[in-house]
């Protein structure tokens, strides 16, 4: 706790720090806009295959095969559809430099209060493991 507790007073590591959750932040957000646009393509194209095929069976010189292709379309339109729906319930907001580095600080004042909940917090965002042992309490 102490190395954390010094890591959240320095000014110059609070900076480092924001300025990698930022870039960290940026990059996932540029990841679900491609992600986006990718899927948004594809239905765009789907939804105009499916519309030819409607176009066929409206004529009525659609064949077994066309149909057939019209029911995979609409399966693949309804994929599609789903994650782009799990895309826009998990999009993420746009947050600045400065909103990022006031959270971090906020964080750090809740570490110094010390309080039970801050403690677990800080437990479950930062550390993937804990090993404890009977030989050297003190190294905690």
């Amino acid at each position: 706790m102490k190395k954390v507790d010094a890591l959240f007073s320095s000014s110059n590591a609070i900076d480092k720090l924001t300025e990698k959750v930022t870039a960290l932040y940026t990059k996932r957000t540029r990841e679900n806009n491609i992600q986006q646009y990718t899927l948004t393509t594809k239905q765009k194209q789907l939804k105009k295959r499916m519309n030819n095929l409607y176009e066929l069976l409206k004529e009525g010189t659609a064949d077994q095969f066309d149909k057939e292709r019209l029911k995979d379309v609409k399966k693949e339109l309804l994929i599609i559809n789903s994650k782009l729906s799990e895309l826009d319930s998990s999009s993420m907001p746009s947050i600045s430099q400065e909103q990022i580095k006031y959270y971090i600080l906020k964080y750090r004042t809740d570490i110094k209060n010390g309080t039970a909940k801050s403690l677990r917090t800080l437990v479950h965002t930062f550390i993937d493991k804990i090993t404890v042992s009977r030989d050297n309490h003190d190294s905690l």
